[in-house]
């Protein structure tokens, strides 16, 4: 769980000028637009690693009170079952939807304007 728990530290971090009221809430600055997609992003690797997917620390968590034979079982696959969920994650849009739902949601907890975030996402990703 370090993982995660260091990926929200660094969010909640990155996110204290939000927090603060130090960044106007609005799009036309690309910095801040980038340190909000920079605050979505450690979201996102928390929410992704806390899932219950072997391979995962969120499966290392219930991992623990599997049988030992079921638990090797699983992890025989672990590397296939996370091919499979990101395929699952950019095709069902249902899936797709609740997972950026829970990120927005958290995002806008810490104070960070989904719109700068998305809007530093579209800065990012020039080539798209």
């Amino acid at each position: 769980l370090a993982g995660p728990m260091s990926n929200l530290f660094l969010a909640f971090i990155i996110a204290i000028p939000f927090m603060g009221g130090l960044v106007e809430p609005s799009t036309e600055n690309p910095m801040w637009n980038a340190v909000a997609f920079l605050v979505q992003i450690q979201i996102i690797a928390v929410v992704l690693n806390m899932m219950p997917i072997p391979g995962l620390d969120g499966f290392g968590i219930i991992a623990a009170w599997m049988d030992e034979g079921m638990r090797q079982r699983i992890y025989q696959y672990a590397n296939m079952l996370i091919i499979v969920f990101i395929i699952i994650m950019f095709n069902v849009r249902e899936v797709s939807l609740v997972m950026w739902t829970v990120v927005q949601t958290i995002t806008t907890f810490m104070c960070v304007p989904p719109e700068m975030a998305n809007a530093g996402a579209r800065e990012f990703l020039i080539f798209r």
